[in-house]
C-alpha cells in the first residue's frame, strides 16, 4: 500500500474516531457501548496505519539517501583516473574515514556523500574509549572478532509520544497569547435593561531553547583505526538514546529554571489522596476515578486522553480490582493495541515517581493539549580534532536544542499521595 493511500485510510480512520463523539456530544450525551466498542476498534486501526506511514516513510527516506549517495559516486567515477583507489566508498566508510580524519582528509565527493546521509533527527556519540583496556574500547578491536556490541538497555521516553510538538528553524523565543474564559458566562436580560459589561481577559506563554548535550566524548585514533564495529548506527543510535533520556527527565520533572518546565512540576490541577496513602494505594480504582473528574469532560470526551506512570505504579494498579472484583488494567485482546487502565489508554514514563510520600505518580488527560515541546532544528556533532591532539586523541560533542512547558492546565492532573 503506498503513503497517500495509507494517509487516506487514516485519515478516514480518524474522522470516524473524531465523528463519534462529536455526534454524542451534538446530542447531550455519553458514549454508549457500542459507540466505545467502535472507538476502540478505530484506535487499533489508526495505531497500525500510523505505524505503516512511519515503516513507508523511512523507506522512502532512505531510498533518496542512497540515491543521493549513488549519483555522487557516479560523479567521482566520471573524474577519477584509471587506476586509482574505488571512485566511491559506501556511506559507512565514508563516515568513518571522517571520525579518523576530519573533513581535510575527504574528497569533494565524499563530503557530499557524508551530507547527503546525514540523519539530523539524531546526534551522534561515541563513548570515552581506547584500544588498550578492553572497557574503555579495546573490546571493540577485531581479534578473531564479532563485529557486536553488547548494549545494556533502560525504558526511558513518555513524554514525546504524547505532548504537542513544535518544531522550529531557529531557537530564538516564542510568545503566543493565553485566555481563560471557563469561569464567565452570559447573563439573562430583563425587558428595558441595559447588558452589564464583561471583558476577556489574556495572558501569555512563551517558549526558548535550552541546550542539550550528550557530553564531551574523546576516542582514540587507534580505535577509530582499529574498530570492527560499525561505528555510524552505533554513534547515533547511543547519542540519540543519552539525549533522550535527559530530554525526557527535563520534560517531566525540570525545574522550569535553566531547563524546560516539566509537566509534573509545572501541574496546578493536583489531587492529593488523604492521609494512609503514602505508598500503593488503598482503594485505587476510587482514586483513579477522582483523577479523572479533575479533568473537565471537554478533554475526557476528546478521545486523546491518557495516563501516564512508571513501571512500579502500573505494577501496583495491575494487581487492583474494584470493588465488584474487575481488574483495573485491562490486557489488549488484539496484537499492537496497548492495554488499558480504567478503559483509558496509558504510556509507560519511568520519570514519574514512585508511590511514597508527597510523591506526584499519575499525570492523566489530554496531555496533547496540556503540554506543548519545542524542538528546534540544527542539532548535530562538533569534531574536535585538535583540543586532545597531543594525546592523540579525537573529542565529539553532540547537541540539540529543546523547551517544554504547561501549556493549558486545565487539560491535566496529577495524582500526589498524602504526606503521612
Amino acid at each position: 500500500m503506498d503513503r497517500e493511500q495509507i494517509r487516506s485510510d487514516l485519515l478516514a480512520a480518524w474522522t470516524e474516531y473524531r465523528g463519534i463523539a462529536d455526534a454524542a456530544r451534538a446530542a447531550s450525551r455519553g458514549l454508549d457501548d457500542a459507540e466505545r466498542e467502535r472507538r476502540t476498534v478505530l484506535e487499533g486501526k489508526i495505531s497500525e496505519l500510523e505505524s505503516q506511514l512511519q515503516d513507508a516513510e523511512r523507506e522512502a527516506e532512505l531510498s533518496a539517501r542512497m540515491a543521493a549517495i549513488e549519483a555522487a559516486g557516479e560523479q567521482r567515477n566520471a573524474s577519477t583516473p584509471a587506476g586509482s583507489e574505488p571512485a566511491q566508498a559506501a556511506y559507512s566508510d565514508v563516515f568513518q574515514r571522517y571520525l579518523r580524519d576530519g573533513v581535510s582528509g575527504l574528497t569533494p565527493a565524499e563530503v557530499r556523500t557524508l551530507q547527503s546521509g546525514v540523519d539530523e533527527s539524531i546526534g551522534r556519540q561515541l563513548r570515552d574509549q581506547g584500544v588498550t583496556t578492553g572497557a574503555l574500547g579495546g573490546y571493540t578491536v577485531p581479534e578473531g572478532f564479532w563485529a557486536k556490541v553488547t548494549e545494556t538497555m533502560k525504558q526511558f521516553g513518555g513524554m514525546l509520544q504524547l505532548a504537542n510538538t513544535l518544531n522550529t528553524a531557529s531557537g530564538n523565543t516564542i510568545p503566543w497569547a493565553t485566555n481563560d474564559d471557563t469561569g464567565n458566562e452570559g447573563e439573562i436580560l430583563g425587558e428595558n435593561v441595559a447588558t452589564t459589561v464583561l471583558d476577556l481577559s489574556f495572558g501569555t506563554n512563551s517558549l526558548g531553547a535550552h541546550m542539550f548535550t550528550s557530553r564531551l566524548i574523546k576516542v582514540s585514533l587507534q580505535l577509530l583505526q582499529d574498530t570492527g564495529i560499525d561505528l555510524e548506527s552505533f554513534i547515533g543510535r547511543k547519542a540519540g538514546e543519552r539525549i533522550g533520556r535527559r530530554l525526557n527527565r527535563a520534560l517531566t520533572v525540570g525545574s522550569g529554571t535553566g531547563e524546560p518546565q516539566g509537566i509534573v512540576t509545572g501541574a496546578t490541577n493536583v489531587l492529593t489522596l488523604a492521609a494512609g496513602n503514602t505508598g500503593v494505594v488503598n482503594a485505587f480504582w476510587k482514586s483513579l476515578v477522582d483523577l479523572e473528574l479533575k479533568v473537565d469532560a471537554a478533554y475526557r470526551e476528546g478521545g486523546n486522553v491518557a495516563y501516564m506512570l512508571n513501571d512500579t505504579t502500573l505494577g501496583a494498579i495491575m494487581k487492583t480490582e474494584d470493588a465488584d472484583g474487575r481488574p483495573l488494567w485491562q490486557p489488549s485482546i488484539r496484537d499492537g493495541v496497548p492495554g488499558t487502565i480504567n478503559g483509558r489508554r496509558y504510556v509507560v514514563n519511568n520519570q514519574m515517581a514512585s508511590p511514597a510520600a508527597n510523591a506526584k505518580t499519575i499525570v492523566f488527560g489530554d496531555i496533547r493539549q496540556g503540554y506543548v515541546v519545542r524542538n528546534v532544528s540544527g542539532g548535530g556533532m562538533l569534531r574536535l580534532s585538535e583540543r586532545y591532539a597531543e594525546q592523540l586523541q579525537v573529542a565529539f560533542l553532540m547537541f540539540s536544542r529543546h523547551d517544554g512547558l504547561v501549556d493549558d492546565q486545565a487539560a491535566i492532573a496529577v495524582l500526589q499521595h498524602s504526606a503521612t
